[in-house]
């Protein structure tokens, strides 16, 4: 299968105002106007492409209180086809995640400091399973994706530890042959300042089946969206969501080929 890889950034800098600004990060996700087609890979075959989606989604919003990551988490799931939310609240830091017919969003925004949140995470999940696939794929059968997305993000900084936030729509499919990327991502870092980045535009990806026979196709769908103050200590990546799907991209593509072994 073909590798693809898709990015988008887009940053412009705010003049700070007159006077201490408040440190704040916030983000914002969604990817709405989702359409999935089949579509049939050999027209000439005579056979019918068909594809079932089996898997479920799920919601998670978390907020983390500074300076140890230990934060409240509400996670929602439903199967696919029912809406599922998420939210919380925990010193002055929020997030939230949502999937409906409308579409999938994440959000968050926080204010660190002393005794507040200093960190949050939200995102919707379309996935496969532990032990299920995302879609079953008759022969020859692919199924496009598509969607209009819109990401945003700012950090502000009032001379304290610098801010970063993040907003992204992520993709990954693996099927026996290979793995597909595709996301788009907004993040803003205000470590020099005020910061601002957004960006809108169609997504798309697709799982195809150029085999002739029924195949299970892995991989999920993902919005998101994260912020957090800068700890002087390193920390790991803002990215470890991102991070750990294409973890789970090289687990399913080795766990396949052992299968077709």
């Amino acid at each position: 299968m073909r590798r693809r890889r898709r990015m988008v950034l887009a940053a412009a800098a705010l003049a700070a105002a007159a006077g201490p600004a408040l440190a704040a990060v916030n983000s914002t996700a969604a990817l709405t106007n989702i359409r999935f087609e089949l579509v049939d890979l050999a027209p000439d075959d005579g056979v019918d492409p068909w594809a079932q989606y089996v898997s479920g989604v799920r919601a998670t919003a978390k907020v983390y209180g500074a300076p140890f990551c230990w934060g409240i988490c509400m996670i929602d799931g439903a199967p696919i086809g029912e809406p599922a939310a998420a939210s919380v609240s925990k010193d002055g830091g929020t997030a939230f995640a949502a999937y409906s017919v409308t579409g999938m969003f994440a959000g968050g925004s926080a204010t660190p400091g002393d005794g507040m949140a200093g960190r949050y995470t939200g995102h919707s999940w379309l996935k496969s399973g532990s032990s299920t696939p995302l879609f079953r794929l008759g022969a020859y059968t692919g199924v496009r994706i598509t969607g209009d997305y819109s990401v945003t993000a700012t950090a502000m900084n009032a001379g304290g530890p610098p801010e970063l936030s993040g907003a992204y729509v992520f993709g990954y499919g693996a099927l026996a042959g290979g793995y597909t990327l595709e996301y788009v991502r907004a993040s803003s870092d205000g470590s020099d300042g005020p910061s601002f980045a957004h960006d809108t535009g169609t997504f798309s990806m697709m799982f195809s089946n150029d085999k002739a026979r029924t195949v299970g196709a892995w991989g999920g769908l993902q919005v998101g969206a994260f912020g957090r103050q800068v700890s002087p200590i390193p920390e790991p990546s803002t990215y470890a969501l991102m991070a750990a799907g294409l973890g789970v991209v090289g687990v399913v593509a080795r766990r396949r080929r052992a299968d077709m072994g």
